[in-house]
């Protein structure tokens, strides 16, 4: 639909505009997906990689991976992972990896939205935020192959891209 073509352009200039904000203490160099990560049903494994160049020293460093779906009445925040304590300089990267993203609390017509994976850098502990890198990810529903079964399939945009 337009609204949803609308929401797609509007998303992925937020997520360009902010990873352009971070330049100062990071430059996102590559985003690579494991397996179908990037293009399957939305709750499945993901798995991927950020190559990031630590534009200055970030001490006891931490990523949160969190996956977020508006809709008109309620933001869905789930958290999917954290990081443990980190030192970065210079040339670094960060692989995550989980086997399912749990969406069984989200009305399947709210997941049919774009949405964001959001990687949240902190360093201190948690205390001071670094970075935040938003991938658009837009949900739509296909029958799912051989059977009368609807469901959900996600494909995630790099913010390189």
């Amino acid at each position: 639909s337009a609204a949803a073509a609308a929401a797609k352009r509007s998303s992925a200039a937020m997520a360009e505009g902010k990873a352009g904000e971070v330049a100062d203490s990071i430059a996102l160099r590559d985003i690579r997906f494991g397996g179908n990560s990037a293009l399957c049903p939305v709750e499945a494994r993901l798995e991927f990689d950020l190559d990031f160049e630590a534009l200055r020293p970030l001490r006891h460093a931490i990523w949160e991976i969190k996956y977020i779906v508006d809709t008109v009445r309620k933001r869905n925040i789930i958290v999917l992972g954290r990081t443990e304590e980190t030192d970065y300089d210079g040339d670094s990267s960060l692989h995550f990896a989980i086997e399912r993203v749990d969406v069984s609390h989200i009305k399947p017509s709210h997941l049919s939205n774009a949405g964001l994976l959001v990687c949240s850098l902190t360093e201190n502990g948690g205390a001071d935020e670094v970075a935040e890198i938003n991938m658009v990810v837009q949900v739509t529903p296909q029958m799912r192959a051989g059977s009368n079964q609807e469901e959900f399939i996600r494909c995630i945009y790099s913010p390189l891209e």
